[in-house]
């Protein structure tokens, strides 16, 4: 790890400190202030402190039970906190209260196919792109499950849109590489691997992703 990046993320950390000071002074003026307790939350988990953060979605929600936001965002920490079951339930509030919430049907997404569910999880990605085309995270995270689900074209489509996006993700284009390597376009995967590494060249997963695809076009294992 380079000196810069460690010193980048003393800097996060120093960043969201001060935030938690901030919102814990407001709060202490103004304790049934709900946008404080919502604001606070993510400083807290920024510092890996997920259990007060989840406090803290729940005591805004106490304050402001109907808003579609905080009941996404406390799904979210939930999740990272290992309790899916209660995650899915504030999702599945959030989309009661808004059932237009583009960011909650890509969260619903995620976590259905984390736990397998990828059909139910393509229904809410696809609903999550058609609600905001822009988004390129949703995009490549339909295209994900979509592969899952052995549509691969359906997939590469997905995929290539989200980086047409976001081109300068190196994420979204290794997807987009694994993809067109188990479709068999290995050139093509090939290519979007280089470009990965232009971008970042010490990202270790896009350089063994190019390994891989290079030794399939040799007659070597197949992606899976």
């Amino acid at each position: 790890m380079s000196a810069r990046s460690v010193a980048g993320r003393r800097s996060c950390r120093g960043d969201a400190r001060q935030a938690v000071r901030y919102y814990q002074e407001a709060l202490r003026a103004s304790p049934t202030y709900p946008l404080a307790h919502n604001n606070l939350a993510p400083a807290l988990v920024s510092l890996g402190e997920r259990e007060s953060a989840i406090r803290e979605y729940e005591e805004a929600l106490r304050l402001e039970p109907n808003n579609a936001e905080t009941h996404n965002a406390l799904a979210m920490a939930l999740a990272w906190a290992g309790q899916p079951g209660e995650a899915r339930r504030e999702l599945e509030i959030s989309l009661r209260l808004d059932p237009n919430y583009a960011q909650a049907h890509n969260n619903f997404g995620t976590l259905l196919a984390s736990q397998g569910q990828v059909q139910e999880a393509i229904a809410h990605f696809d609903q999550a792109v058609r609600l905001r085309p822009d988004d390129a995270e949703a995009h490549a995270n339909l295209g994900t499950a979509l592969a899952s689900a052995g549509q691969l074209q359906a997939a590469v489509a997905q995929c290539r849109e989200a980086v047409r996006l976001k081109p300068g993700s190196v994420e979204f284009r290794e997807r987009l590489g694994v993809i067109l390597a188990q479709t068999g376009k290995l050139d093509e995967a090939i290519a979007e691997f280089q470009r990965a590494l232009e971008i970042d060249p010490a990202s270790a997963s896009a350089r063994l992703n190019l390994e891989m695809a290079r030794r399939q076009r040799r007659g070597g294992p197949e992606f899976r």
